[in-house]
């Protein structure tokens, strides 16, 4: 397996667990006042969308070339790295 392909699997499996953990959070917004609600949705929302601009860098990777797909791992991962603590900051308020 090329190193391109083992850092693509890495990266979709991070991804695919932090996406699972929003899908909880959401699940738990429905218990609360409307407010409160309304407050927890708005960050869940926020939270999908940084996952799929992190997705979407993913998918840039997978397209790119053996040469270039490197490049994009910087970004990659300050998209990933952001990600992951955008979800811890918003579970610790939990």
């Amino acid at each position: 397996m090329s190193h391109k392909h083992k850092y693509i699997e890495t990266m979709k499996e991070q991804l695919d667990e932090l996406s699972v953990s929003i899908e909880k959070l959401e699940g738990a917004a429905h218990v609360g006042e409307v407010q409160v609600m309304t407050l927890y949705q708005e960050n869940v929302r926020k939270l999908h969308l940084q996952a799929q601009k992190t997705i979407a860098k993913l998918e840039e990777i997978k397209a790119a070339g053996e040469s270039s797909w490197t490049d994009l791992t910087a970004e990659m991962e300050k998209n990933r790295d952001a990600l992951v603590h955008s979800y811890h900051d918003f579970k610790s308020k939990v």
